[in-house]
């Protein structure tokens, strides 16, 4: 279901940057776009920096602030992809995620309070989304497509690619399949989309950066191993294309 814009909050930055940010609701259409005032910091994103360095997923949240007399309770829901965030500066995304559902603060004891809003990023929302597919097997190119499209990173403002570190010749993704019943436990209930991402990040040895405007998987020891050789420059293979 397409997303439609429904707020903007417009601010720059102390370098001269001029961010917006752009919030959609999920089958909403004919909605007149309202303007919203942004707080102190409008924008914080808080990345994953967990000190273990072969973590799978390096995922983001994010806290939005807007000042204002109203409640906004139209921004509040019980899923965690109705509302879709996007972070663009000049006109280009740099970040994206949902609303989180039912989390927020604010003051109630002025007229004019500031909202805090807590947002995950598009692939942290895949914790939310189990893992379904129809045939008895998936390819490991299929199943990070999978959680990609799922993660619906694509559905809102600049397009995003990903690239993952070809560090093993060649690597064919599209080749190598797994049976979907490695993501089902033994009464039958699926894992969700993060934890079969998890899995495949562990068994390439890759970490997954949620980073823009490309999410990048990246192996960590073969990273090292260039720095060490003095390369100032590895390949990364586009996981649509394959170049």
């Amino acid at each position: 279901m397409a997303y439609t814009k429904i707020y903007s909050i417009p601010f720059s930055s102390l370098d001269g940057f001029n961010y917006e940010v752009e919030i959609y609701r999920e089958g909403e259409s004919n909605t007149k776009v309202q303007t919203l005032t942004g707080g102190k910091n409008t924008f914080i994103v808080d990345i994953n920096d967990d000190d273990f360095l072969y973590t799978p997923i390096r995922s983001s949240g994010a806290t939005l602030k807007i000042v204002g007399g109203d409640y906004l309770r139209d921004l509040f829901s019980t899923s965690y992809q109705k509302h879709f965030v996007n972070l663009s500066v000049s006109g280009t995304s740099i970040w994206k995620g949902f609303i989180v559902p039912d989390v927020y603060s604010q003051d109630y004891d002025n007229t004019l309070f500031e909202f805090e809003i807590e947002c995950v990023s598009c692939l942290a929302s895949l914790e939310y989304i189990d893992f379904a597919w129809d045939e008895s097997q998936i390819s490991l190119y299929d199943l990070i497509r999978l959680c990609l499209d799922k993660s619906r990173v694509n559905d809102v403002g600049s397009k995003f690619d990903a690239y993952y570190m070809d560090s093993y010749n060649n690597l064919n993704l599209k080749g190598m399949y797994v049976s979907t019943s490695n993501f089902f436990d033994e009464e039958g209930k699926a894992m969700n989309l993060k934890e079969c991402l998890e899995e495949v990040c562990k068994f390439f040895n890759w970490t997954l950066y949620d980073s823009m405007p490309a999410p990048k998987f990246i192996d960590v020891d073969y990273l090292l191993k260039c720095v060490e050789d003095g390369a100032t420059e590895y390949t990364m293979t586009d996981l649509y294309t394959g170049k």
